[in-house]
């Protein structure tokens, strides 16, 4: 097992991600991408969710976007949507999935 984490840690630094083999099962990894598609799905047809969410960005304006918003803070605490500038694609969903939805 300690080797197994220093491959992954290695993979990590160069990649910038590791692949967990084994983590879920095809039946599990189907019902998480269905049911993510239908959060999705929803968020893109509220309109008053999407007039409330925060663009997502990683440059310098982020953190003070982001310590000011509302909406990014209450990401802890509920499913949240944050969307790219151009707000055709979402950027990340945060942070209280695990909490709020079964799968």
């Amino acid at each position: 097992l300690a080797e197994g984490r220093r491959s992954w840690k290695e993979a990590y630094s160069r990649d910038g991600f590791i692949i967990v083999r084994g983590f879920a099962s095809s039946a599990e990894v189907f019902g998480m991408r269905n049911r993510m598609s239908d959060l999705a799905t929803q968020y893109w047809h509220n309109e008053s969710a999407r007039a409330n969410a925060t663009l997502f960005t990683t440059d310098e304006s982020q953190l003070d976007r982001q310590a000011k918003s509302s909406y990014f803070l209450g990401s802890a605490k509920e499913i949240r949507f944050f969307e790219e500038k151009n707000r055709q694609a979402l950027n990340k969903v945060g942070h209280a999935l695990h909490i709020h939805d079964s799968v």
